[in-house]
């Protein structure tokens, strides 16, 4: 919509999230929109357009609550359980308590975050999942080309321009992390986690799907 990217979305209306988005697309139109508003002089020096961090994603999501989701969840999100198998027009769920809508559903989001060299995370949840999966601090993770219909992201607008890291496992997370995914099959992406003796060992049994045909059911 911006003209300086082009993604492979099913979407019909720009009221709707961008979706069919891989981790090197976020990447690579969050680099596009900062380099073209430098060159209109609209870019603060030292400013970036970029991915959030999984840290700064869930500060933003949680906006203040112990929380890590609000107790009436169909108001505030799309999912399994209220959306119909399909995305929908932002903002129509009620916005967090900092004025934010969809942290939480609808398309589950990027962030810039690595868990290898060969994996990204995400978070939020999406239409495809249970209400329990949508909550802060809960992370799935995918290959970087990876794209599902259920998979978005969100770019946000900072001073600091943060490089890639690998993902820290904090086993004192109330909810989520990846210490919820031994043996877990993500909903979304086909991928299995197999936990190894340290955080930076966790690998994957993938079969890692490229097309964006169709949503993937959660399981």
């Amino acid at each position: 919509h911006t003209g300086i990217h082009s993604f492979p979305t099913r979407r019909s209306s720009d009221l709707l999230p961008v979706e069919c988005v891989s981790y090197e697309d976020a990447v690579a139109f969050c680099q596009k929109l900062t380099e073209r508003e430098r060159r209109a002089y609209r870019l603060p020096t030292g400013y970036v357009y970029r991915l959030p961090t999984c840290v700064e994603w869930e500060y933003c999501c949680r906006a203040g609550r112990d929380e890590p989701a609000p107790a009436n969840l169909a108001e505030d999100a799309w999912f399994k359980g209220n959306a119909n198998r399909r995305t929908h027009p932002m903002g129509m769920r009620k916005a967090n308590p900092w004025g934010i809508h969809d942290m939480l559903g609808n398309v589950i989001e990027w962030c810039g975050d690595r868990l290898n060299p060969r994996m990204a995370a995400y978070q939020g949840g999406s239409y495809e999942v249970e209400a329990d999966r949508c909550a802060a601090g809960y992370l799935w993770g995918g290959s970087l080309g990876f794209k599902t219909p259920a998979l978005g992201f969100r770019g946000q607008f900072s001073k600091h321009e943060v490089r890639e890291r690998a993902v820290r496992h904090d086993p004192d997370r109330t909810t989520g992390s990846l210490r919820r995914h031994q043996a877990f099959r993500t909903p979304s992406d086909g991928i299995s986690w197999v936990r190894g003796q340290s955080p930076q060992e966790w690998s994957l049994q993938a079969n890692e799907p490229q097309s964006c045909g169709h949503p993937h059911a959660a399981s």
